[in-house]
């Protein structure tokens, strides 16, 4: 649902229509949160989307990030760093997986909380490049 959200978040943005641009965005991060809660409270836990979870953030977050920086200027510094984190943890996960130590970097609680925070202060950066200057 993510992923699928994505576009619309996209065009929310940068046709300044906050409504359209934050509904899909709560819709996206709360698809996300309850998507995790109930894989561990079923156990259905799956590699696959223990692989496809993480790429759907990053699709959903540098997507955003790259829609506020495009229409919000002063947020394209911290933006370019959020998404270059992104890619190096990416990057990270991929080379310790060719080395056999995919749990050595698996997602913790910490990266959960992170996930959390960054999608509140998205949605809310989200809100605020719709009002008005």
């Amino acid at each position: 649902l993510r992923v699928v959200c994505t576009p619309v978040v996209f065009r929310g943005i940068v046709a300044e229509d906050a409504r359209l641009a934050c509904g899909a965005f709560a819709v996206a991060a709360v698809s996300d949160a309850a998507d995790g809660f109930l894989a561990r409270a079923w156990r259905c836990e799956s590699r696959l989307g223990a692989f496809l979870d993480p790429v759907a953030d990053k699709v959903l977050v540098s997507t955003t990030l790259i829609a506020l920086a495009a229409t919000t200027p002063a947020v394209a510094a911290p933006a370019a760093v959020v998404v270059a984190r992104e890619v190096a943890v990416s990057a990270l996960r991929e080379w310790m997986a060719d080395l056999g130590r995919r749990d050595d970097v698996r997602v913790g609680w910490a990266g959960k909380w992170k996930t959390a925070t960054q999608m509140a202060a998205l949605f809310l950066l989200t809100a605020a490049a719709g009002e008005p200057t």
